[in-house]
């Protein structure tokens, strides 16, 4: 879709804003600390990946073209650095905005790259999951025109990245292998992951599991699930500590549910 809203939290009610400056799905966005949002990436009216990026103002409701993403992202993860930065990852790819050329470069590109990322207390970033690029790319291509959707699973993959240097660091694995999901950083530092689905035909179901990664040991361990699978939903912290899960598709629809660590 193409049309963007405004909602006013406090008073309440949702606008219209302009619209997008291209119809795109499974796009992210990212609040910079001007107060401008960057909407990056995604799938296109054509179903293809893209690699435009575009600023929204929030005083003008409008939108207006931003840099391009080095290499095209169908489903990126995003999230904003301390100095003002934006990381995005998926598709087997980490690329990183420079604010001083307000351009994208690429910092790793590997097959086996995690692809959900949260940035830890040290400044580095935890790399978790995604689907299985490896085992995408070892299956043959489809004839044209087969109508045939290939199934892979998720990967328990996990990384850390140094942003500083570019290095990554094996970790974990996680104990689920996982796609989709959201992972949240605590205000212990440890990392909270949880929720998603164990391939991409979601023939696994939605998964309620949820797990935490140790950054003084790098291993992950199982935490209490969370009432229903979900997958497409926010995990956010909240004021006292605790995380708010909220919504997703299948079954949760309109519901919510408090992570106590």
């Amino acid at each position: 879709m193409q049309s963007a809203e405004v909602c006013d939290p406090v008073g309440g009610g949702c606008r219209f804003a302009s619209d997008l400056l291209e119809a795109r799905a499974g796009h992210a966005m990212v609040l910079l600390n001007d107060g401008l949002v960057v909407v990056i990436g995604g799938r296109g009216s054509d179903g293809k990946a893209l690699a435009s990026t575009e600023l929204f103002d929030p005083a003008s409701l409008t939108f207006a073209s931003g840099p391009s993403l080095v290499q095209a992202n169908a489903s990126p993860q995003a999230v904003l650095l301390p100095g003002g930065s934006i990381l995005v990852a998926g598709n087997g790819t980490v690329q990183v905005l420079d604010t001083d050329t307000n351009s994208f470069a690429m910092l790793s590109d590997r097959t086996d790259l995690p692809e959900v990322p949260v940035l830890l207390s040290d400044g580095k970033a935890l790399l978790t999951g995604g689907i299985d690029h490896e085992r995408l790319r070892a299956l043959p291509t489809p004839p044209p025109n087969s109508g045939s959707d290939r199934s892979v699973p998720a990967t328990d993959a996990a990384m850390i990245l140094d942003l500083a240097t570019g290095v990554l660091t094996l970790v974990g694995p996680m104990q689920d292998a996982r796609m989709l999901h959201e992972a949240l950083l605590l205000t212990d530092g440890r990392v909270l992951i949880a929720g998603g689905v164990p391939d991409s035909h979601f023939d696994g179901g939605t998964l309620a599991s949820a797990e935490i990664f140790d950054p003084e040991t790098n291993t992950f361990s199982m935490t209490g699930p969370m009432t229903r699978g979900r997958v497409w939903f926010t995990l956010t912290l909240l004021l006292d500590g605790d995380a708010l899960a909220v919504g997703g598709s299948d079954s949760p629809g309109a519901t919510a549910e408090v992570y106590h660590p």
